[in-house]
């Protein structure tokens, strides 16, 4: 697609589409949490305005670990009171 010389980029014309994304996480404890995404569930072909076209399917998943909460669930003293 060209652009002019004022720079713009004329609009793409294109059929409608829908798209589906899932995305889900787990928190396992203790500072980790399990995720994974799927993008464009169908596979989906389409172009965003400006012509380029866009991903297909797509898996993302993974552990994110988060060592600030790991440290203070570590370092909180007990709360158990006792009573004499």
């Amino acid at each position: 697609m060209d652009g002019n010389r004022s720079f713009s980029i004329q609009r793409l014309n294109t059929d409608p589409y829908f798209l589906v994304n899932l995305a889900a996480d787990y928190d396992l404890g203790k500072g980790l949490t399990l995720f994974a995404r799927i993008d464009n569930v169908f596979d989906e072909r389409y172009e965003n305005p400006t012509g380029f076209q866009r991903p297909g399917f797509g898996v993302f998943a993974g552990l994110r670990v988060n060592l600030v909460a790991k440290a203070e669930t570590q370092a909180e003293p007990s709360l158990k009171e006792t009573s004499k």
